[in-house]
């Protein structure tokens, strides 16, 4: 059986109470970005549980472009632009990812990532 058709049927026969509904759907999210893809299930969890859903209100940055990066985001629901020198580059939406390149890079921000809706991320 496919993942795919494995998700749907697991959504639709196994009730979840609220919190391991997140759970799930954070292990979802997770599973669907390429430097988390070599991870087992039980980091994959461990992961998960250091999240933190944040909210960022339409119009306001999530952070400036040269700043020091100690967070890294994953779209929840709503947008934002990527900008870089005042250009934006880029839009993502929910499931898209960004943040993680000063992680990885311990580079200070390339871009300034600003809320174009009401975002919440984990």
């Amino acid at each position: 059986m496919v993942k795919g058709d494995f998700d749907k049927i697991i959504r639709a026969n196994v009730k979840f109470d609220e919190k391991s509904r997140g759970e799930f759907q954070r292990l979802s999210m997770l599973r669907q970005i390429p430097i988390f893809e070599q991870f087992e299930g039980l980091e994959l969890k461990m992961l998960a549980k250091r999240l933190e859903k944040i909210e960022t209100p339409s119009g306001q940055a999530v952070f400036q472009q040269g700043e020091s990066g100690d967070s890294f985001y994953i779209i929840e629901a709503g947008k934002v632009n990527v900008q870089i020198d005042e250009q934006e580059r880029a839009a993502l939406s929910v499931g898209e990812y960004f943040g993680e390149m000063a992680l990885l890079t311990d580079a200070p921000r390339v871009a300034m990532v600003i809320a174009s809706a009401p975002t919440p991320y984990c």
